[in-house]
């Protein structure tokens, strides 16, 4: 082997070393790329989460000022259905008063009328009595 033959093979070896430690270099730019993205698309994802989150506060702190309010769209319905069932309840326990009263006052009539009729035909049998003593 000559010089010249080794001082190729010293740059044949040089050269790859070269090329190894770009290729090197490049996968450690490219990891570095990697985790960039990652931490972008990490702090992207993190933003987003912050805004819903802002989002969804914002929301339910309107929610409560219209609940303090009275003005809730839900509370509204809920309020309104339950007067509604409070009328008809009311209705319901005036018509049974109602009902109830006249009941009695049927009964009470039914009860006089039966009385007096009592009265009537002992009142009879005594002065048929006292008559016939």
């Amino acid at each position: 082997m000559s010089e010249l033959d080794c001082d190729d093979d010293l740059s044949a070896d040089y050269n790859d070393y070269e090329i190894r430690d770009s290729d090197e270099d490049t996968e450690d730019a490219s990891e570095t790329d990697v985790v960039l993205k990652y931490d972008n698309t990490d702090n992207e994802y993190t933003e987003i989460k912050e805004q819903i989150y802002r989002d969804k506060l914002a929301t339910l702190k309107d929610q409560l000022i219209q609940l303090e309010a009275g003005l809730h769209p839900e509370y509204v319905r809920k309020i309104r259905r339950l007067e509604q069932l409070y009328e008809e309840r009311v209705l319901l326990d005036e018509v049974f008063l109602a009902f109830e009263n006249e009941r009695i006052e049927r009964e009470y009539i039914s009860e006089k009328r039966s009385a007096v009729r009592e009265f009537e035909e002992r009142k009879v049998e005594l002065k048929e009595s006292l008559l016939s003593e």
